[in-house]
Formats: structure tokens, C-alpha cells, sequence
């Protein structure tokens, strides 16, 4: 994801509980800078399990 708006934010928050009422979890890995302040800077980042890399994200 190299570009995060109010609509992409939007449609996370929404597939977020999507998940969450299926029992399963959506968690965010390697966002770019930009992206990772847009998080910050809404609160996003504290819905969100946000892992720095993919590698990081799939560990066990």
C-alpha cells in the first residue's frame, strides 16, 4: 500500500470488523512512511496490529 486516504482508512476500518465478527484478524506489515503517519496521526495505528515487515508479521 504506497497510498492511504480517508476512503482506503475507511474501507481497513471496516474490513477490520469484518474480520473480527468472521473470527479472524487483519493486521497491516512493511507501510510506508506516509502511510504509517496517516495512522498515527488518526489513531489507526492503536485498531491495527501493524507489524515493520512481512517477515515479522507472518512469524510464528
Amino acid at each position: 500500500m504506497a497510498f492511504c486516504d480517508s476512503t482506503s482508512l475507511n474501507a481497513l476500518l471496516h474490513s477490520r470488523l469484518e474480520a473480527e465478527r468472521i473470527g479472524a484478524r487483519l493486521e497491516l506489515a512493511a507501510l510506508p512512511a506516509p502511510v504509517t503517519r496517516l495512522f498515527e496521526i488518526t489513531g489507526a495505528d492503536t485498531v491495527f496490529t501493524i507489524h515493520r515487515t512481512l517477515d515479522e508479521a507472518l512469524e510464528p
